[in-house]
C-alpha cells in the first residue's frame, strides 16, 4: 500500500481548476443536524422504567407469543415475590457508601433500598407485560392478586 503524495499540484486536486471546499460553519452545522436526528431517534426507542412509573416493553418482547409473555410474566412475579425479603435484609445491612447512608436518611419512597427500588422496575415490567397480554386476548394475568402479599410487604417496608 503506498502512501499518498502531498507534492501534488493545487491543480489535480481540484474540480474543474476551483477547489471544492466547505466552510467549517457548515460542517459544524451539518454535524448538528446529524447529531440531533440521532438523539431524536433514540428517544423515540427509549426502553425500560418511566419517569412516570410506567414501564416501555422492548421491541421484541411486543412481538411474543402468549406463552412466551406469560412465562416471562411468571418468572417476574416469581423475583418480586422475593424481593421484600431481601428489601428486609438490605435494611438490617449496614448502608455500604455514604450515599446509601444518606439515601436512607432523606426516607425517599424507597428508604435507599436496592431491593424496593428493583421492586418497582420488575413490578413495572410485570404490568406491562400484563397489559401488552391483554391487547393480544391472550389469557387474563392478575397481577395484584399475585402480588397481594409481596404489595403489603412493600408498604410496611416503606411505611417504616
Amino acid at each position: 500500500m503506498r502512501a499518498p503524495h502531498f507534492a501534488a499540484s493545487i491543480l489535480s486536486i481540484t474540480v474543474r481548476q476551483r477547489a471544492r471546499v466547505k466552510s467549517v460553519k457548515n460542517i459544524r452545522n451539518s454535524a448538528l443536524v446529524w447529531g440531533v436526528l440521532a438523539l431524536a431517534g433514540c428517544a423515540s426507542s427509549i426502553v425500560g422504567l418511566q419517569s412516570d412509573g410506567t414501564y416501555i416493553l422492548e421491541r421484541n418482547e411486543r412481538t411474543f407469543s402468549c406463552d412466551t409473555l406469560r412465562k416471562n410474566f411468571t418468572d417476574r412475579v416469581e423475583v418480586l415475590k422475593l424481593l421484600p425479603e431481601k428489601a428486609k435484609a438490605e435494611r438490617q445491612e449496614a448502608p455500604q457508601t455514604a450515599a446509601s447512608l444518606i439515601s436512607r436518611w432523606m426516607s425517599g419512597p424507597n428508604k435507599g433500598l436496592v431491593a424496593i427500588e428493583q421492586y418497582d422496575r420488575e413490578r413495572a415490567h410485570a404490568q406491562a407485560l400484563q397489559r401488552t397480554m391483554s391487547e393480544k386476548n391472550c389469557p387474563p394475568a392478575d397481577l395484584d392478586r399475585e402480588l397481594a402479599e409481596a404489595d403489603a410487604e412493600v408498604t410496611r417496608i416503606r411505611g417504616n
